[in-house]
């Protein structure tokens, strides 16, 4: 594919990824005990596949939703009761497959796969949410969509095989609550981004044979967040500000989710924080994040204190 010589792929076995996995497996457990709810978010892409690529700042998918997957990452790790986990943590490829093993293996309560969408026509913007149909896409839109996200095991240049019990747990999703419950999130979603000012947001909850949602049993959507093939929306994913909005949405329709109207965002205050900084993380300034907090912004702050965010 893309006029590459023919390779080998040799998966070799590496002890201390495995004893990380086997560290994440047991923080799991302990985060089960507590009653957490586990989720699982995916940056698209990654690696030798670079995902789509902007026309004019050249900004490629897999950096930008990768920034956004540990934005929301930082963002729900300061929220008591939510235990966070990256299907990539830096710039490697990971099959499709996988991605989806892991949410399996973790037991995730919730799976998001994040990315950026891409068209010829660089009027196309805004943003879009789907969740999987093992009968067809929705749309001629979203089955292209669909086609191209699913061929990045080819680009990766691995392709990564379920094992028994896996393709065994397979399952006719339309005769399941899980469908129903990723269109419910799904909808979450799509409200909180209709408040990301100037995206233009799909208010139709889509559906495309998408391989990295087939998450079993698991509530499941993949989010295209902006078309970096469109001018204005590139730019605007270049800010690290706006990535931190994006990831807050996404914050706010999880906690929505799992707790309902009666949410509220806070961050607790670790070692080595500062106002700025903090500010930074969700995306707010530092005049906003001040003012809800009724502190100056000279103030101190304090490891363990809480302070409100609010978009």
């Amino acid at each position: 594919m893309n006029n590459k010589p023919a390779r080998l792929v040799i998966d070799v076995l590496n002890p201390k990824k495995d004893d990380i996995f086997k560290e994440q497996l047991k923080s799991v457990t302990q985060a089960r005990k507590k009653g957490n709810k586990i989720i699982v978010i995916d940056a698209g892409h990654g690696g030798e596949d670079p995902g789509a690529i902007g026309n004019r700042l050249k900004l490629k998918e897999k950096n930008i939703v990768l920034s956004i997957a540990r934005l929301l990452h930082k963002q729900l790790s300061a929220y008591p009761g939510i235990t966070v986990y990256l299907t990539r943590k830096a710039d490697y490829y990971v099959p499709l497959g996988r991605r989806v093993e892991i949410a399996r293996r973790y037991h995730a309560d919730l799976f998001i796969s994040i990315h950026t969408n891409a068209n010829r026509k660089k009027s196309y913007r805004g943003s879009s949410v789907y969740c999987l149909s093992e009968k067809g896409a929705s749309d001629k839109a979203s089955r292209l969509l669909a086609k191209r996200e699913n061929a990045s095991d080819l680009i990766g240049g691995t392709i990564w095989a379920p094992d028994n019990t896996t393709k065994a747990v397979l399952f006719d999703i339309s005769q399941t609550s899980t469908h129903n419950e990723s269109v419910i999130f799904a909808k979450k979603v799509i409200g909180q981004f209709n408040k990301l000012y100037p995206l233009s947001m799909d208010q139709r909850v889509r559906t495309a044979p998408f391989a990295v949602l087939k998450s079993l049993c698991i509530p499941s959507v993949l989010v295209e967040t902006a078309f970096v093939t469109n001018k204005q929306e590139e730019k605007l994913l270049s800010s690290k500000i706006f990535r931190a909005k994006v990831a807050g949405r996404l914050a706010v329709a999880i906690i929505k989710y799992f707790y309902g109207s009666k949410y509220n965002i806070y961050h607790t205050v670790k070692r080595g924080d500062s106002l700025w900084k903090i500010a930074q993380l969700y995306g707010l300034s530092l005049q906003q994040l001040t003012k809800l907090n009724k502190i100056s912004k000279s103030g101190t702050i304090r490891p363990g204190q809480k302070l409100r965010i609010k978009y």
